[in-house]
Parts: C-alpha cells; structure tokens; sequence
C-alpha cells in the first residue's frame, strides 16, 4: 500500500523535499580506468618515439657507435652460424657413433638369440624367451647400457622386455608403431631397422635409440639404446658453444671499441679545429703524433690553417694600405679643391659680365667642380668609416644646372 500524503504537502512541489544531488567530480574528470589507460599509452607512445628518435639521432651523428654496432650484430650472426655448425656435426657425430655401437649389440643379440632357439628348440617356449631376455639384458652391464624387447609377431604369442629403469610394459609401449611395421615387413634377420622414441625412467621423459629385426617368424627383437649420456654431452658441448660466442662477441666489441676509438679521436679533434678555425681562431693547430695517416691529417690540416692564416693577414695589410691610401688622397685634395671652389665661385657669381662662350666654360667649370666636391666627401667619409669613426653630417649642396 502506498502511505497517504498529508493535506499540508499536497500541494507542494515534488522536487521540494528531494534531498540535493551530492556533489562529485565534475563529468570528463571522473576517475574512469580507461581514460588512465589510456593516458598510459599515449604516455609510453610519446617515451617510445623519443627513444627511436634519439636512437636515430646518434645513429646518423656517431661513427663510434655504427662501427661498434655493425661488429656486435655481424660478430653475433657468425657465431650462431658458427655455433649451428659446429653443434650439428657434434650431434652427427654423437648419433652416428651410437647407431653403430647399437647396431653391433643388436646383431650380436640377435645372434646370440637366434642359436638358444636353435638349441631349445623343445620346451617351455616361455621360460627360454624370458631367459633369453634377460641374458641379453645382463650384457649391457650394471648401468643399464639398454633394454631388451621381444614382441611377438601372431597373435597368441607373449612378449618380454627388461630394463632396470623402466617398467616391461612402458619400454614396450616406447617401440614406436612405424618401426614395428618395417620389422614385420623384412623377409630376414638380417635386415635391421633403427629409429628414434622417447622412453619414460625414473618418472622424466628420455631420448632414445631403437633397434630392431626379425628373430623368428613369430618374433622380434628390438634393443632401446637411453640417450641421456649423448644428450648430456651435446648440452655441455651447446652451453660451452654459447659461452664462448658470447665472450667472443664482447671480446670482439671491445676491440672495435678500441680500434675506433683510436681514429675516431683525431677524426673529432679535426673537427673541433675545423669548427675554431671556422670561428675566426686562425692560430688553431692540431696536435701532431706518430707518422701514420692521421698524422698526415694533422700535418695537412696544420699546413692549410697557416697557409689561410698568412693569405688572411696579408689581405689585411693590403686592405689597411688601400684605406690608409684613400684617406691621404681625400686630405691632400681638399686644400687645393676649396682653393680651386673659391676661384671658381667668383666666376660663377660674375658669368653675366663675360661673354656667351667664357660662360658656358664658367658654368661648365663650376658643375665639376661641385661633382669633385661630392666625389671627395665620398673618399672622406669611407675613410671615417674604415676608421670607425661616426659618419658626419650630410650636407646639401646645390649643384649649377648648365
């Protein structure tokens, strides 16, 4: 049921006796996870171009750093190939030993096999396949050098397997399937097949060796070889490969770092005097040391900055000679200039008084004269401004229209 409003509140506005709406942070500013996410990457984004940046950076700028790069990177790809190589034929080597040695007990238990069958022929069939089993296994010694399996070929038939390390039923599971039918397919006892399985001892999983041939029509042989001791020796030969690149890829580094270091010092020391001798240092010299190439640079560097140096200093001895010349002219000219201005503005000023001819020559004189004037504060003040001094005021002169 729904209460009944009083009379007094009817009329009031709903919204009235709603509590106010809690203030929180302002919509965009919420603590949203994907908008730090996001943050986040565009953070880690900006860090990974600046990164790339700077590498680039030093890459163009550095010729220590490309060189010692270049060795590292070529240095490591020789060695994996190196270290591929030499890791193969170890594992050749390993395998191809095996498979003989294998071969061999095979054949000998096999024959060994094949004579105390003749031999029994009459008799428990079973008791003789378990002995037969089990001599063939005591020859391979305390350590377990391999297991002996006999499966049978028809149905009807038991098998045996021993091994010290493993159950009968796990070491017969470990013949692989394709083996088996090979074996059935051969028409002979001498024909013997190997291929690769893994075997379960002591509750770890093993690589493993097996061979295998016909011992009757009803049976077959087959000796698993354990390739723990092969695999142990190939992950020492694999730990010593990788140890021994890696040192020599440092190793190689290092040299690189050595080697350039020592032509890349002078090559920045000539750079550096190029840079001061470029400022306006022409007293810049490198330091000369030994008789090898760089020397020469040096020697060649040394030469070239003495030889700008004399050819600097004699343009300016000419350039001071040229100013010194254009700043006696000027003065030497002016005493007799105004002498000569004086005489020709009493001309000038009485040209009404002489005839039409003496003057146009009077007008004519007094128009090159005022051109000689304006060419000789020219002289004069390019001399006041090679001499550093303020240039002086202009001054307007008006000059005769003929």
């Amino acid at each position: 049921m729904t209460p009944a409003v009083p009379e007094d509140d009817r009329g009031a506005d709903p919204g009235e006796g709603r509590a106010a709406p809690a203030t929180g942070t302002p919509a965009g500013e919420s603590g949203d996870p994907g908008s730090s996410l996001t943050r986040t990457y565009a953070f880690a984004q900006r860090a990974a171009r600046a990164l790339v940046r700077g590498v680039q950076t030093n890459w163009r700028r550095s010729l220590h750093l490309r060189v010692i790069s270049t060795t590292l990177v070529l240095s490591l790809v020789v060695m994996v190939g190196l270290g591929y190589v030499l890791v193969s034929q170890v594992r050749g080597g390993l395998l191809e030993a095996k498979i003989s040695t294998a071969v061999n007990d095979h054949r000998a238990g096999l024959n060994l096999a094949l004579t105390e069958l003749r031999e029994n022929e009459v008799g428990d069939r079973n008791r003789l396949l378990y002995n037969i089993t089990s001599e063939l296994h005591s020859r391979s010694g305390d350590t377990g050098l391999y297991g002996v399996v006999i499966r049978p070929s028809v149905n009807g038939e038991n098998g045996w397997a021993t091994d010290e390390n493993s159950s009968p039923q796990r070491l017969e599971e470990s013949v692989p399937e394709r083996l088996v039918n090979e074996v059935r397919r051969s028409e002979s006892t001498e024909q013997q097949y190997h291929t690769y399985t893994s075997i379960e001892r002591d509750g770890t999983t093993e690589p493993a060796l097996v061979v295998g041939a016909q011992l009757t029509y009803a049976y077959e042989l087959y000796y698993v070889f354990p390739l723990q001791h092969e695999q142990e020796i190939l992950d020492l030969v694999q730990r010593t490969v990788a140890l021994v690149g890696g040192l020599l890829v440092v190793l190689l580094g290092l040299i690189a770092f050595v080697i350039t270091r020592q032509v890349v010092s002078p090559v920045r020391s000539a750079a550096r005097s190029a840079e001061r001798l470029a400022a306006g240092d022409l007293a810049e010299r490198m330091t000369v040391q030994g008789e090898d190439d760089l020397a020469r640079l040096a020697v060649s560097f040394n030469d070239m900055a003495g030889t700008l140096q004399e050819k600097i200093q004699e343009l300016e001895e000419l350039s001071k000679l040229q100013r010194q010349f254009v700043s006696d002219v000027s003065h030497e000219l002016r005493t007799p200039l105004t002498t000569i201005k004086m005489a020709g503005d009493l001309l000038f000023d009485d040209r009404e008084e002489f005839e039409p001819t003496q003057r146009r020559s009077v007008e004519l004189l007094q128009s090159q004269v005022e051109r000689f004037e304006e060419l000789l504060g020219d002289l004069l003040e390019i001399s006041r401004h090679d001499a550093g001094a303020p240039p002086s005021a202009p001054s307007r002169r008006t000059s005769a229209t003929p």
